[in-house]
């Protein structure tokens, strides 16, 4: 209601909430827009952590890899069990990471209301190595894909899922495929790719609720394993 702006509601809401929560919701983290970054870090003690640029692709530029086979990758409608497994695997890989087991990603994917996702899955010699997920966009300059969620065993699985999902934005009449990371070496592999940097920037922030963390962990980016899936825009 219009009557209640600029009353200071939301503040007071967040900031009675951290407090009730202290030490019990140990970290409140997310990815503000631009209008209200700067209300976060002044009113409710966020930390502006980085901003992660956007990674696009030309489709235009990459018709070497349109046609290439790539083996061991398919499509499935639903995460099994064994994600579970892959996900404990890859547990020592990333400090900081959610949980991406089978009831996670049913719940973040293939039950989403409101959007709708391909996932990629690769397989070698029965043993799940990777998944990678995206989805189809037509936004302004015409029909994209988004790479939302990828995790991978190695640099070279990795490397596979994300041609494959190149070959299947491309199927699906896209011109551009876009995503962003902050793992640094998996960074590397897309630019090699050939994907570039765009400017389009999103602010990652947090909020340390608690004196049981370590900081020197949650305040460095290198220590975090985010993908566009974090955010709820996505």
């Amino acid at each position: 209601s219009p009557e209640y702006k600029k009353l200071g509601v939301f503040k007071t809401l967040a900031k009675e909430l951290y407090s009730s929560c202290f030490n019990k919701l140990d970290l409140i983290w997310g990815f503000p827009n631009n209008n209200s970054l700067s209300g976060f870090i002044k009113h409710l003690n966020w930390k502006h952590i980085c901003d992660i640029n956007m990674l696009t692709l030309d489709l235009d530029d990459v018709t070497k890899f349109i046609n290439e086979d790539i083996e061991n990758i398919t499509k499935i409608d639903k995460f099994t069990p064994d994600y579970n497994d892959l996900f404990c695997s890859m547990c020592d890989s990333y400090i900081i990471i959610t949980k991406r087991d089978c009831e996670y990603l049913n719940w973040r994917f293939v039950e989403n209301p409101i959007n709708q996702y391909s996932i990629l899955e690769y397989r070698e010699d029965n043993i799940l190595k990777g998944y990678c997920v995206y989805k189809m966009y037509n936004g302004g300059e015409g029909v994209s894909g988004d790479i939302v969620d990828i995790l991978a065993i190695d640099e070279n699985v990795f490397d596979k899922l994300v041609f494959m999902a190149i070959q299947e934005v491309h199927k699906n009449g896209g011109v551009y495929v876009n995503t962003w990371m902050v793992n640094s070496l998996l960074i590397d592999v897309l630019i090699e790719i050939g994907f570039k940097y765009t400017n389009n920037l999103t602010h990652f922030g947090l909020c340390i609720n608690s004196n049981k963390l370590d900081l020197n962990e949650i305040l460095n980016i290198k220590y975090w394993y985010l993908t566009m899936s974090d955010s709820d825009v996505y």
